[in-house]
């Protein structure tokens, strides 16, 4: 899994470094501070954040508010405001910008994690992608079109990017998932999670299985699918994964459920 990257707009030092210094120490990515608008703008052109925690006050000529409007534009992030202004107007100004959550400074850390929860609760992005919830007792899972959102140990959400799954498996009432750095199982069903994801990639071909057709190697006559399977960061016949992964192949045959066999046929074209 990766960690949450987080883009930190902030002009006061002291705020700005004990608040990379949290999100850090809870296992998100900072990816980097800026102290204006118009770095953010910049900045998000060279590493997409997956989440921006910006003040409303700024250096420079745009004000977080107007900063806002401008990433709104060409990339839709969740934005957590924080901020020390309360006045009427300045948050009838935020709330025009739909962000996830507006905190008021001073903030403490379970503030930031409940904000960050709540960005991802909420997010809902353009065009087919859509974001979904799925709870169980206290723990939660978030699923958008291209990656899944999974809480750890921590409390820290991390990210697992769909074309990095080769397949999700279900055993009962819990799932695990097969990706490129490793497994990961969670307390979901594999129906629950077939059921919120909406990704033309991953197709259910058997009652227990979820496979990502991109990985697919071969498919023998009409009764098993072949996955190469990457084994991360294995010692022998490495081969290169892309930065800093390295892993060996590992053929994993997967029977196709008849009942799912036409579904299939529909989305593999056969010459």
């Amino acid at each position: 899994m990766k960690p949450i990257k987080i883009l930190i707009v902030e002009d006061e030092y002291i705020i700005s470094e004990k608040l990379a210094h949290n999100l850090k120490g809870t296992g998100y990515i900072v990816l980097n501070i800026v102290r204006s608008g118009e770095e953010a703008v910049k900045e998000i052109k060279t590493e997409t954040p997956d989440i921006i925690i910006m003040d409303i006050k700024l250096d420079g000529k745009l004000d977080g508010i107007e900063t806002a409007k401008e990433i709104s534009k060409t990339n839709l992030v969740p934005i957590i405001y924080l901020t020390g202004l309360t006045d009427p107007n300045t948050f009838n100004r935020a709330k025009k910008t739909s962000p996830a959550s507006f905190l008021t400074k001073p903030y403490n850390q379970v503030d930031i994690n409940n904000a960050i929860e709540l960005a991802l609760h909420n997010a809902t992005l353009a065009g087919s992608m859509k974001s979904e919830i799925i709870e169980t007792g206290d723990k939660n899972l978030f699923i958008l079109n291209d990656r899944i959102f999974v809480k750890d140990s921590k409390n820290c959400f991390k990210k697992i990017e769909i074309d990095d799954i080769f397949f999700i498996e279900g055993g009962g009432s819990y799932s695990t998932i097969n990706t490129i750095d490793g497994k990961y199982t969670t307390s979901y069903t594999l129906k629950a999670i077939e059921k919120r994801i909406d990704n033309k990639n991953l197709l259910r071909i058997h009652r227990s299985y979820l496979i990502n057709l991109n990985k697919v190697e071969r498919i023998i006559g009409r009764n098993h699918v072949i996955l190469e399977i990457i084994e991360a960061n294995s010692s022998t016949e490495d081969i290169t994964l892309g930065p800093n992964k390295t892993g060996r192949y590992e053929k994993k045959k997967i029977s196709i459920g008849p009942e799912y066999r036409k579904t299939l046929d529909r989305h593999i074209r056969f010459i």
